[in-house]
C-alpha cells in the first residue's frame, strides 16, 4: 500500500511502500538516498511527494517501466552521495 504524503521541510521521509519512517529529513540532502515521485494522492485533490528505496521498488508499486538509463544514473547519484558522505564522516 502506498504511503505518500506532503511531507513538510524537515520532518522524517516515510517509505512509500512499506510506509515505515526512515531516520532521514525532507529538505536534506539525504533525499539522495531515495527515488522520489511527485503524484496525485489517492483522492487526486493534492500533489504529494512519494519516496522508494529503488526505482524498482516504485515499478513494482505502481506497475510501470522505468527506462535502463535513468534508473542507471540514479544509482551512480546515490552511490556517488554514499561515498561523499563516508568520506566526511571518516575526516571527522
Amino acid at each position: 500500500m502506498r504511503s505518500c504524503n506532503f511531507p513538510s521541510l524537515g520532518s522524517y521521509i516515510q517509505e512509500a511502500v512499506e510506509g515505515s519512517y526512515t531516520p532521514y529529513r525532507v529538505g536534506s540532502q539525504d533525499e539522495h538516498r531515495f527515488w522520489k515521485t511527485i503524484c496525485r494522492s489517492l483522492t487526486h485533490k493534492d500533489i504529494v511527494k512519494c519516496f522508494y528505496l529503488t526505482p524498482e521498488s516504485y515499478e513494482q508499486d505502481v506497475q510501470t517501466k522505468i527506462g535502463e538509463t535513468e534508473k542507471r544514473l540514479w544509482y551512480l547519484d546515490r552511490d556517488a552521495y554514499a561515498d561523499s558522505r563516508s568520506a566526511s564522516m571518516s575526516s571527522k
